[in-house]
């Protein structure tokens, strides 16, 4: 199992989680919301005695959810945790999540447009296996 892979399984699995637009790393200025954006921060590969690797990634991933209010961030998100209790197949991996937490602020967004934005950060532990 490939980190390649599994960064593949992790897009496949967000666009089809939600209608709202998804893209890994930054956000396009301008974009429209809601909007998600994510980004594996972190994995680790299990390697067993004889040091060979154990096809088994544990994985976090961050999801910033952008939105103009507070609710469509909160309907992305549930939208988003709800889709892992039947994924989609055809994911170039298995990712099975093992647990995820959310966690809000506000940001005064400079892009010339008006209103603050409200953010969500969705933090997801995934397996791939």
């Amino acid at each position: 199992m490939s980190l390649e892979d599994i960064a593949g399984a992790v897009r496949y699995h967000l666009d089809a989680a939600t209608t709202a637009s998804v893209e890994p790393g930054m956000r396009n200025r301008g974009s429209q919301t809601p909007a998600v954006v994510y980004e594996i921060t972190d994995a680790e590969a299990n390697v067993n005695m004889s040091g060979a690797h154990g096809g088994v990634w544990m994985l976090t991933v961050e999801v910033n959810i952008y939105a103009s209010t507070t609710l469509e961030v909160l309907q992305v998100a549930d939208d988003l945790c709800d889709y892992w209790a039947s994924p989609a197949s055809g994911a170039p991996a298995v990712i099975k999540p093992t647990s995820y937490s959310l966690s809000m602020r506000t940001a005064t967004v400079n892009d010339g447009l008006e209103g603050d934005e409200r953010i969500g950060t969705l933090t997801f532990q995934l397996q791939g296996i």
